[in-house]
């Protein structure tokens, strides 16, 4: 816990309130121990920052207007309050209020190679996080993924799975990212994210 903090630069009761809101994932718990595993930490890192998460609806807009700089699932006000929000914004608050990766993150053994109701996450640049290879997927339900695929859960798996909706849209790409890519990934994409907002 001290650890992640450290790596933060936060506090562990904020890691321990992030672990209990579900903004970071628990790798494990052994005894009293929490466990979080490098890569939850370094996402949630990359996105710790003040403020409100948006709503669903917001998110898609913002999503809308940093890739075509046009949305209509809001108001014209609306719009213009985001807009003006947006440019003053950087890669941590976009991604802080975007929800981060999107939904629940979990890591996993492969047993087999076989992967069932899930997607493959590339990542432009084949440039990923952490020490070792890892391939990510995004499924719509963990649980279901879980009962159909042979992995075992594992905090220094090779498999790393969000539960999310599929979403190939350019912003969504670029979070991704900023969030999973190594330090030269993850900066070449929060540079231009930051372009991106100075520009809706």
């Amino acid at each position: 816990m001290a650890e992640v903090a450290k790596l933060a630069g936060t506090t562990p009761r904020q890691v321990q309130r992030a672990i209990t809101n579900g903004t970071l994932a628990l790798g494990r718990q052994v005894g009293r121990a929490q466990l979080v595993d490098d890569v939850a930490a370094l996402i949630w890192r990359r996105s710790v920052a003040r403020g409100r998460r948006w709503t669903p609806q917001v998110r898609l807009a913002a999503f809308g207007l940093l890739e075509s700089k046009t949305t209509e699932l809001l108001t014209s006000s609306e719009r213009s309050r985001l807009r003006t929000k947006l440019r003053s914004m950087t890669a941590v608050e976009f991604a802080h209020s975007a929800g981060g990766v999107g939904g629940a993150w979990a890591r996993y053994r492969q047993v087999d190679d076989q992967l069932h109701s899930a997607a493959p996450l590339d990542l432009w640049d084949e440039g990923m996080v952490g020490d070792h290879p890892m391939r990510l997927a995004t499924t719509e339900h963990l649980t279901s993924f879980e009962q159909v695929n042979l992995v075992l859960p594992d905090a220094d798996g090779g498999l790393g799975v969000i539960e999310r909706e599929p979403d190939d849209r350019l912003a969504r790409r670029l979070l991704d990212g900023y969030l999973l890519g190594n330090s030269r990934t993850s900066a070449a994409a929060g540079a231009e994210i930051e372009s991106k907002l100075r520009n809706v």
